[in-house]
């Protein structure tokens, strides 16, 4: 007798195979904003009816099955629950998923649901299902998935905020730069809840997006055990897409709001006049480097530019939302957190006016700088500000706080970048993104407490943090630059120097008769030569701008063919890039020989400083993004050593770590003109000289002979 045949094993759906199918189900219909604003808008009604029909049944067993108990919307508001007449009830709408109108029985649903929740009025999206222009299928196939998201099936204890939260995150990641400024990645987000500890009273946000910043305060209040009812959350946003997100996604985790009765301007159109000196805690991330904010004659005699002059409106909005933030905060216990790119931190003119008097006035406590690509839609890194309002100390959320009056506590976190995650937001098509864990959240937030407390044992830490009194700062003329104020420590700076002039000679002579073996004995001979240590005092700190000189010749040639001109790669040597055919190559710039090309804009992209020195007999090209110069007091400094200066790692770390590693502006060439280095008496600079090039031509020689034996045994390879 034959056997049975085994049924297949039918695979569980994991909740991110359930989350999957929804995010693809509209896969090709409309633009990735449409299908952001149908998936999450669904997803409420998904919600929202869950929560209708289990106080519907609780009603049902207190009261029985009477109408005018299960339909009166009080009984459901009472409960934190919006009530919903039978066309906006989920069970409804996949009951009729397959039918030819579906679109317009969603549309219908969204507007019923308004109709009857005041709360929820602007916060659905109208009409926008039976223009999305998907097919039946498509719609039905994405109601079935969003049905198979169940609390029975998937047992989270805050499943409503998990997929919330997904779905904002995913189509944050895969938007434009632009578009993607609706979402602050939640660690960030975290970061500042945990620093500036709202656990009571108004939290408000001023460019609020869709609404994670009043999200996390409640997490925050949750996880120290706080109560929720505690925190009032107040906001503004601009954009009326954004505006609904943010107000589904407090709706449907039960947080109470003011957003305002539209999206508006919160410059122009302030929504929250009667909140000015009274809010308790600010968390923010405003648009990056926002222009256009204000017209010339706008806004001149502002009240919240008080005391300060009047942000220029051309650059951008930065020391605007400064400002408009500063008006917020209760004066005597205010705190905010917010993140601005980091050309804030010694913008000049009108800014740095501002920013002396903020710092003068003592409204500035923390700076950090976090790590690069953190956020979906650029790659920069961003500063995270805290002001505060009182540092005068005394007790604070059950800790002592000292004095910390005129003192400024600066955190370089650019280094911390070592937790990659990956994600999927289309069919092959993903972003790698640095996120801070759980970890270096709570280091961060031991370090800032230490810096605060009472007797803490707190202390400076080289390339990590300082704490700067005000008289430092006005040293360096009100910059907020990490970079001039945290220790940096030369980790080769206690390594011997010197080398012998007369082996290297040899070696230099020598090496045209090395063989492949031969090659790599000679490259070890010179990490074996005997060492001349150099004393402390003979190694002498010279600052860069007072031996260099700027050259800035234009080529004045338009039509350059690509291999005409030079770029400089990660090895700092010259190579051919590929330049756009009918680019205007006029005003590339010239580099004679022995003189330097260094891109500063790309240090703090790189972690590598772009530089190469021209040893070869005719000019260089490179584009005018290149800063081109000369040493001008070679008697005490020679070319070719302070370039082997700059090719060394620990030389990468120096240069990096005084950058604002802004793609804007990387560094600035007044920066890299102050900065000093370390050089030996110039004999010593000829000696490490003369091994470079023994080096170079034992390389050289290794390449030759590694072709010569490429060329005769043609079926071999070394």
């Amino acid at each position: 007798m034959p056997r049975a045949k085994k049924s297949a094993k039918v695979k569980e759906l994991s909740l991110e195979d359930a989350l999957w199918n929804c995010r693809v189900a509209l896969r090709g219909v409309g633009s990735m904003e449409k299908n952001r604003d149908a998936v999450i808008s669904l997803v409420f009604l998904k919600f929202a009816g869950d929560k209708f029909e289990k106080r519907r049944a609780e009603l049902i067993e207190q009261y029985g099955d009477i109408p005018a108990f299960l339909e009166k919307p009080s009984f459901y508001n009472a409960d934190n629950v919006f009530y919903l007449e039978e066309e906006s009830r989920w069970t409804f709408l996949v009951k009729h998923a397959a039918d030819n109108d579906i679109a317009v029985k969603i549309d219908t649903a969204m507007a019923r649901a308004e109709d009857r929740n005041p709360s929820l009025k602007g916060a659905l999206p109208l009409n926008l299902f039976a223009t999305l222009g998907a097919e039946r299928s498509s719609l039905k196939k994405l109601i079935d998935s969003i049905n198979d998201i169940d609390e029975k099936k998937y047992q989270e204890e805050d499943l409503i905020g998990r997929v919330y939260e997904y779905f904002l995150q995913i189509f944050a990641v895969g938007s434009s730069k632009e578009d993607g400024e609706f979402y602050t990645p939640a660690c960030v987000v975290k970061l500042i809840a945990e620093l500036i500890e709202p656990y009571s009273g108004v939290v408000y946000d001023p460019c609020c997006g869709s609404g994670g910043m009043f999200v996390q305060s409640h997490k925050f209040v949750e996880s120290h055990h706080g109560n929720r009812k505690a925190i009032s959350v107040v906001g503004q946003e601009s954009n009326p897409d954004t505006w609904r997100l943010c107000k589904m996604n407090l709706a449907i985790r039960g947080i109470a709001h003011d957003l305002g009765d539209e999206a508006a301007s919160t410059f122009t159109h302030d929504k929250h006049k009667s909140r000015n000196h009274q809010v308790n805690y600010i968390m923010a991330n405003p648009p990056f480097n926002l222009k256009g904010w204000r017209g010339k004659k706008e806004l001149l005699k502002d009240a919240r530019w008080a005391g300060f002059e009047t942000p220029p409106p051309v650059a951008n909005a930065n020391y605007a939302w400064i400002l408009h933030m500063l008006s917020k905060l209760d004066t005597s216990k205010g705190v905010a957190g917010f993140l601005l790119a980091n050309g804030a931190l010694d913008a000049v003119g009108i800014e740095h006016d501002i920013r002396a008097k903020l710092l003068e006035d003592d409204r500035v406590e923390a700076i950090f700088i976090l790590p690069r690509d953190m956020f979906y839609t650029t790659d920069i890194s961003v500063t995270l500000w805290i002001l505060n309002m009182n540092k005068k100390g005394g007790e604070r959320n059950g800790r002592m706080l000292r004095n910390r009056t005129h003192e400024f506590l600066f955190v370089d976190l650019r280094t911390w970048d070592q937790s990659i995650e990956t994600y999927i937001y289309d069919k092959n098509k993903r972003k790698k993104k640095t996120v801070l864990g759980d970890e270096q959240i709570a280091r961060i937030k031991a370090l800032y407490n230490a810096w605060q407390d009472v007797d803490s044992d707190y202390k400076d830490i080289p390339e990590l943090c300082a704490s700067v009194e005000i008289g430092t700062i006005r040293e360096n003329d009100y910059t907020l630059a990490p970079s001039e104020y945290i220790k940096f420590i030369a980790q080769s700076a206690s390594k011997p120097e010197g080398i012998d002039v007369s082996a290297c000679r040899r070696l230099a002579t020598d090496i045209t008769e090395a063989a492949v073996s031969g090659a790599e004995q000679y490259l070890n001979a010179v990490n074996a030569l005997p060492s001349n240590h150099i004393k402390n005092q003979e190694r002498t700190l010279i600052r860069i701008g007072d031996y260099v000189e700027l050259f800035a010749s234009a080529c004045g040639v338009p039509d350059l063919t690509p291999d005409q001109v030079s770029g400089v790669n990660r090895d700092k040597e010259f190579f051919e890039p590929s330049t756009q055919v009918g680019a205007d190559t006029s005003k590339y710039k010239i580099v004679p020989p022995g003189y330097f090309a260094c891109n500063l804009m790309h240090v703090g992209r790189d972690k590598v400083l772009p530089i190469a020195y021209n040893h070869s007999g005719g000019n260089k090209i490179v584009s005018p993004a290149y800063t081109v110069f000369r040493i001008i007091n070679n008697d005490r400094l020679l070319e070719e050593y302070f370039f082997l200066l700059l090719k060394s790692p620990e030389r990468d770390r120096f240069f990096w770590f005084h950058t604002d590693t802004s793609i804007r502006d990387g560094m600035a060439w007044d920066i890299f003109s102050n900065l000093e280095i370390e050089v030996p008496p110039k004999d010593i600079q000829v000696n490490y000289v003369y091994a470079y090039h023994a080096v170079l031509a034992s390389n050289e020689a290794h390449e030759r002979l590694v072709a010569q034996f490429n060329s005769i045994c043609t079926n071999l390879s070394i």
